[in-house]
């Protein structure tokens, strides 16, 4: 297996009402990971990425020259296989074959013990104005901030969420206008 670093980002827009109730929509997100843990991996969902990558392929936009040697150099830079290089452009789009057991390897290490949650929100300059002392100061851009530690039951049950049989969750259907 190669080399490889994954970052999982899931970005979630909350109303107020989910502002005040961010562990369950952490609790959600968990959820559906556990639920796809427990389905397995799709075929039909690889094929559908391989061939909606190869669209993107064909019909990406063109460059400029300029454009070009910027986006050539850096990728560059970030490929250590000399043998990779002739398909540089290609590669972003690849999806030639699907490894189940990688897949399910990399989907098993999302854990609560994994996590590293950020929360923004405007409501939290309310809070700072009332306890300063619960905020920090980012080094570079000196941005406030405060971190919350969740604790070992909270961990534990974030990692064992299961979906109620009443609620509808996991992979989509398949898409009928996909070959």
């Amino acid at each position: 297996m190669a080399e490889s670093f994954d970052l999982l980002q899931v970005d979630v827009g909350l109303t107020e009402k989910g502002e005040t109730e961010y562990m369950k929509v952490l609790e959600s997100v968990y959820m559906y990971i556990n639920n796809l843990k427990k389905e397995g991996i799709k075929d039909y969902v690889f094929e559908e990425l391989k061939y909606k990558n190869q669209m993107d392929f064909n019909n990406q936009r063109k460059l400029g020259a300029l454009e070009t040697a910027v986006d050539l150099s850096r990728k560059m830079n970030f490929n250590h296989n000399e043998t990779d290089i002739m398909e540089i452009n290609r590669k972003p789009f690849l999806f030639e074959t699907i490894n189940k057991d990688d897949i399910l390897n990399r989907l098993n290490l999302m854990k609560a013990d994994n996590m590293y949650a950020i929360f923004h929100s405007k409501n939290h300059k309310k809070i700072k104005d009332l306890k300063p002392s619960l905020f920090q100061t980012e080094k570079w851009y000196t941005k406030s901030f405060m971190v919350e530690v969740l604790s070992n039951e909270t961990i534990k049950n974030l990692n064992a969420v299961q979906k109620p049989a009443e609620i509808k969750m996991g992979y989509p259907p398949q898409n009928k206008f996909m070959p």
